[in-house]
């Protein structure tokens, strides 16, 4: 497994140069997930994950000085992220450059804050497809502006050398219930006792393998947090209906541990 260069309570995601472009994202345990196109992946980071504010709407927000947990370490010399009305020409949004600053750009879809998307084309400039929601950037000390969501998708920008915020919007689910949306899957986080829908990793691990994040590991398999190192186990059925690998078995040698918060669900430890 890939280690992640930024803290275990972040997700990752990659902007392009002039505009808003996802080649892989890490989610929290019990945060959110990065947006990205169609053909990019969600990691989810298995530590803490950020503020939930009661505030509603998008911006402009603001951040405490000094920040406690910085939203992003970019140079914002041409536009604040976290406010909309420094991109004033209809159209535009702020967002980050590969030389570590920030510009105005004309460059996204029509769709708001927490409507569907499967694209960052399809949300407005400035914003990115994070879990299947257009999410703008946040502040992690107050949640600002995410209103019911959470504070908590790590973006990697500017080619990996910066990073910021974003809003996450979870659906909630359960692991061999009904799939979740847009090729996403049921991944448990164990320090809030319930599972989101999130896109699997990049370089997502196998069964066995190590793992940073909640969605670090292939389909069918879950980040086990509780154990040290996190390790990429199978989900199953305490019920025994099944023992196949996958499909709620368990590989031989293992056995299905019952899930605080879940009926019937359980995780494959040796």
């Amino acid at each position: 497994m890939r280690p992640s260069f930024i803290a275990p309570t972040a997700l990752a995601l990659f902007f392009l140069a002039g505009g808003l472009g996802a080649c892989g994202q890490d989610v929290l345990e019990n945060g959110g997930v990065g947006g990205g196109p169609t053909s990019g992946s969600t990691t989810i980071a298995t530590g803490q994950g950020g503020a939930t504010s009661s505030s509603v709407g998008s911006g402009p927000a603001s951040c405490p000085a000094p920040q406690m947990q910085p939203f992003t370490d970019l140079d914002q010399d041409e536009c604040q992220l976290l406010d909309p009305s420094t991109c004033p020409e209809p159209g535009t949004g702020c967002v980050a450059q590969s030389d570590g600053t920030t510009t105005c750009v004309f460059d996204g879809g029509v769709k708001d804050v927490r409507e569907p998307c499967a694209d960052n084309a399809e949300c407005k400039a400035g914003m990115l497809c994070v879990a299947g929601k257009c999410s703008e950037p946040c502040c992690r000390d107050t949640g600002e502006p995410c209103g019911a969501g959470e504070c908590s998708v790590n973006v990697n920008v500017a080619n990996g050398a910066h990073f910021v915020y974003f809003c996450l919007y979870p659906d909630i689910c359960t692991p061999f219930a009904e799939p979740c949306p847009n090729n996403q899957n049921c991944v448990i986080r164990f320090n809030t006792n319930d599972a989101i829908c999130a896109e699997e990793g990049p370089n997502a691990g196998s069964e066995g393998e190590t793992c940073d994040f909640i969605n670090d590991c292939v389909s069918g398999l879950v980040c086990d947090t509780p154990s040290f190192p996190s390790t990429c186990r199978y989900t199953c059925k305490t019920d025994g209906s099944s023992t196949t690998p996958g499909q709620g078995g368990c590989p031989m040698g293992q056995t299905c541990v019952s899930i605080q918060g879940f009926d019937n669900v359980g995780v494959c430890r040796p």
